[in-house]
């Protein structure tokens, strides 16, 4: 009995301890993608949307783009385990840092509400970064900081580009957003419901799913990448999205999974991106 007792009281230190260092890698996330942020010379910046404050980070700050790329991160680390939500949510991986890095088109990349160091101001809780990670509260925060940063770069023409969950921000945010003439997903979940059940998670609840949204501007030319080695988001779950839209072109890649090997396509993708624009300023 003792000795039952004596193991219970080891297990939950074990499992306290845990939890503990899981809470203090993800709190060093902000830390690490600052420094890939810093190593590859874009500046940090904060805007303020009407309910959260957010990060961007960009390589230039000028006046009078013609057209901006604005980058849509994933969802980073929301949960911890299927118990425990994430302390701070801030992707591990820098992907999509380093693809705007590779892009001489001038970009931006957007950091989510309660993203990258801002988890524990108000009013973030852990619902904007689980359930409510595609709320309409945070859609429209996401939509009012992008028209501000539109109006301040005096912004002609905006494409969105969103890695994963991103693209799902992407989707939801491009016809909110006037100057959007263009939307790139890369491994993106465009019906959150299918992935839900694909991978047996519990439901979104308060979230928005693009499936569900009325398609995209017929002027809004819509490019989706898609890796056939990609089991997190196969092709195969986002039919829904796709077969409603009007101006839409999907490209494979047979050896891309969710995250390898979007660095080495990326030069030939801009250079396609960039010729749509020629063609379609001629």
């Amino acid at each position: 009995m003792i000795k039952n007792k004596y193991n219970y009281i080891a297990l939950l230190i074990c499992i306290f301890c845990l939890l503990f260092l899981l809470n203090a890698c993800a709190s060093q996330q902000p830390q690490k993608f600052n420094q890939t942020a810093k190593k590859l010379k874009f500046k940090k910046i904060t805007v303020n949307g009407k309910d959260f404050p957010m990060i961007y980070f960009t390589r230039e700050v000028k006046k009078k783009y013609e057209h901006l790329h604005v980058y849509l991160g994933g969802d980073g680390i929301p949960w911890l385990d299927v118990m425990t939500y994430s302390e701070d949510p801030t992707p591990t991986n820098p992907l999509v840092l380093q693809l705007m890095n590779q892009d001489d088109v001038p970009s931006l990349y957007l950091g989510r509400p309660c993203y990258h160091g801002l988890s524990k101001t108000s009013p973030c809780n852990y619902f904007y970064w689980t359930d409510g990670r595609y709320s309409p509260k945070i859609i429209n925060n996401m939509r009012d900081a992008i028209k501000q940063l539109v109006e301040t770069y005096e912004v002609k023409k905006l494409t969105l580009i969103g890695f994963s969950g991103g693209g799902a921000l992407a989707t939801l945010l491009a016809n909110k957003i006037p100057h959007t003439h263009a939307v790139v997903t890369v491994a993106g979940v465009l019906d959150t419901n299918a992935w839900i059940q694909l991978h047996h998670y519990s439901p979104l609840k308060g979230s928005l799913n693009p499936a569900e949204q009325p398609p995209l501007k017929q002027h809004i030319r819509q490019t989706h990448l898609v890796g056939d080695k990609d089991k997190n988001i196969p092709s195969s779950i986002n039919s829904k999205f796709l077969n409603k839209q009007y101006s839409t072109e999907i490209i494979h890649f047979k050896q891309a999974d969710h995250t390898c090997c979007w660095e080495e396509y990326w030069p030939k993708i801009v250079k396609k991106l960039k010729n749509h624009d020629k063609k379609l300023n001629k």
